[in-house]
């Protein structure tokens, strides 16, 4: 299977850096999840948490903060299991890596994928601990994101090279007959559904895509490939996290899309998450080795962080 991560090469870059003022933390809860040292770690509103001792090399992929609970899904590479911790105590899946999560009313729902002895992935989702597949497990498979709306629920992911959106387990594939694509990203505004991407024409070049109701955008990169990542839609605005080549050695940029419009958030870095709270527009990433938050392009260092993958704003 071919994996976006032959764009993950890394070279220092000196960036000016500027830190996000406490007060910014006084009317809101900003959350955000990623690893330090080879355990998982929660930042909120600055302060770092580590949930993992770092011995068995657990991996966060994402949050979620709903009536007072913190939820966080990902792997432990240790025990090769995926993994909730609701406020910071550890449930099991039953098998797999968990990879998004959705909180509606008392329903946990998590996205991922398990693979068989002959390593293949099928994606899977869970439902307050119990599995389903999205696939029979005959083509490589995995899901990325999950988005509950009413009684429908959606998860973004792959079935083979193509993108794919799973509506109550029925998939809709957005990509057949391209090289390669995968949907990374699903949120869903009234009646209209979002999902964020990637996209690989038969040159090689990747294009960050945006699905709106099955219809691609392409997001603006020049002549380089890119890679969308995150998607959270605000009203009328469509805004999407995720990174882009900037020279030849696949050095990457850092990136946030407002309705297409491209802003550098920083070189040497990936954006993974985005979220709109407000007026105000958070994303969360790395630059070379360090996590860090963005609030509105204003970087913030996160203390003793390697990476961080996903952020969560709440009302105080």
């Amino acid at each position: 299977m071919k994996k976006i991560g032959t764009y993950l090469v890394f070279f220092a870059i000196t960036v000016v850096l500027i830190s996000c003022k406490k007060d910014d933390y006084k009317e809101r809860d900003v959350y955000v999840v990623g690893n330090n040292d080879g355990g998982i770690a929660i930042w909120k509103n600055g302060e770092v948490q580590n949930l993992t001792d770092g011995n068995s090399w657990a991996i966060a992929s994402s949050i979620f903060v709903s009536g007072g609970n913190v939820y966080v899904a990902g792997f432990n590479l240790g025990e090769s299991v995926g993994i909730i911790l609701k406020n910071g105590m550890a449930q099991h899946l039953s098998d797999g890596s968990a990879i998004s999560l959705y909180v509606s009313g008392n329903d946990v729902y998590v996205a991922g994928y398990d693979w068989d002895e002959e390593n293949i992935f099928t994606a899977k989702l869970w439902k307050n601990g119990i599995t389903q597949n999205l696939t029979d497990g005959s083509i490589t498979s995995s899901a990325s994101s999950v988005f509950v709306s009413g009684s429908d629920v959606y998860v973004a992911g792959h079935i083979g090279h193509n993108a794919v959106l799973w509506k109550n387990g029925v998939a809709q594939k957005f990509t057949e007959g391209k090289p390669w694509a995968n949907a990374s990203s699903v949120y869903v505004s009234g009646s209209d559904v979002y999902v964020a991407g990637y996209e690989e024409n038969a040159q090689g070049k990747g294009f960050a895509t945006i699905w709106k109701n099955g219809e691609a955008q392409y997001l603006p990169n020049g002549d380089k490939s890119a890679v969308a990542r995150s998607v959270y839609v605000s009203g009328k605005d469509v805004y999407v996290a995720g990174w882009g080549d900037w020279d030849d050695e696949f050095n990457h940029v850092a990136k946030l899309w407002k309705n297409g419009k491209v802003q550098n958030l920083a070189n040497n870095g990936y954006a993974h998450s985005v979220f709109v709270f407000g007026k105000d527009v958070y994303a969360t990433g790395e630059v070379g080795n360090q996590a860090v938050l963005w609030k509105n392009g204003v970087r913030e260092n996160l203390t003793n962080g390697r990476y961080a993958v996903s952020v969560f704003v709440v009302e105080k």
